[in-house]
């Protein structure tokens, strides 16, 4: 193994393991965007319809906490459904992100290619870790919650929603561990191994849209949370632990994949404008020093001015101004979810 190779080493562990089980998954049906997440959500739908859950009466005739109960099943099986989806199409749409920077990376293709088939890879050993933390997650959120119980004392099921966490927690550390650990590439590839082209910098937004795309997914997330307040479905505060560490998780992944980069950038933007200070004082001195007029320093000087200006204004996160609207847009998500829900809230108490 070279040096190099023994650096990336971490990463190309993972180009021989199974493929990431979601992934693998959505090998086998339809290329339809969000197919996987409807028919996740569906199943847990039915599954709640099945166990109890939530009622089974037109809404003329529900009764009290019944819209809380469809609520809190919508989120469960919304949530459940964006997180099958995630997982299946985030990684292989990393893998096409890495193969767009080939041009800008100081690295053989065989190298190259393993880290691009690395992605969409995890160990079993490394998943099945991930799984039981989550379980163990799932089952104390679950116990907090009072979701255990076999009835919620109004005739409706509650253990599903135990499951229904249990599930959710188990999903977030599995797709969590693999983007984070993918994060954390795209951060190594930007600091190690770019080749540095501060005048076309628009070239490195695969960056940006690396880690733009697990940030889209998360908040749509988040914005499902009100949904388990629709009806006053519950108010503890043990709701929201799923909130903040998916915020969490959101933040460490929007700004690694971009850590790298912009630390290469900042550093390659002062050297360069180190080297053309001194070169500007150096023309400047013998412009001064000169008792005739010299055109060529002149111009030199002054091209070396527009070059100076146009560095200092150079971006130094791989971000263009179409990323930057959908960012702006995206942080929207989330207060949009929480008007949305208050809405519905207001739409089904007024026909009741």
């Amino acid at each position: 193994m070279t040096s190099q190779e023994h650096f990336w080493r971490p990463w190309l562990q993972r180009a021989d393991a199974p493929l990431f089980w979601l992934v693998w998954l959505g090998q086998y049906i339809p290329r339809v965007p969000g197919i996987l997440g409807l028919v996740g959500a569906g199943l847990v739908v039915a599954f709640f319809v099945i166990a109890g859950a939530v009622p089974t009466v037109p809404p003329a005739d529900w009764g009290p906490g019944d819209l809380a109960r469809v609520g809190t099943a919508l989120f469960f099986s919304l949530s459940i459904g964006l997180l099958l989806e995630l997982g299946s199409r985030l990684f292989p749409m990393a893998a096409r992100e890495l193969s767009a920077l080939a041009p800008l990376l100081s690295m053989d293709e065989q190298l190259h290619q393993s880290l691009i088939t690395a992605l969409s890879r995890y160990p079993v050993g490394r998943l099945l870790t991930m799984s039981l933390i989550g379980t163990l997650v799932g089952l104390l959120h679950a116990t907090l919650l009072g979701h255990w119980a076999w009835s919620d004392g109004h005739g409706s099921a509650r253990w599903p929603l135990g499951l229904a966490t249990l599930l959710i927690w188990v999903l977030m550390f599995q797709i969590a561990s693999v983007l984070i650990h993918n994060a954390a590439l795209f951060s190594a590839l930007g600091r190690h191994a770019l080749r540095v082209d501060l005048l076309n910098a628009h070239r490195l937004l695969p960056f940006g849209r690396a880690a733009l795309r697990p940030t889209l997914f998360l908040l749509g997330l988040q914005a499902l949370y009100p949904l388990t307040l629709l009806g006053g479905a519950d108010t503890s505060p043990f709701v929201w632990l799923g909130f903040v560490a998916s915020l969490g998780v959101v933040t460490w992944l929007f700004l690694t994949p971009m850590a790298g980069v912009r630390h290469t950038l900042v550093d390659a933007r002062q050297l360069c404008l180190h080297q053309l200070d001194l070169q500007i004082a150096q023309v400047l001195e013998r412009l001064l020093s000169s008792a005739e007029p010299d055109t060529h320093a002149l111009q030199r000087l002054q091209a070396l001015v527009v070059i100076r200006n146009e560095l200092r204004t150079v971006n130094t996160w791989p971000v263009g101004s179409a990323l930057l609207r959908r960012i702006l847009l995206y942080g929207i998500i989330p207060p949009a979810g929480w008007t949305l829900a208050a809405l519905v809230e207001v739409a089904v108490e007024s026909l009741l």
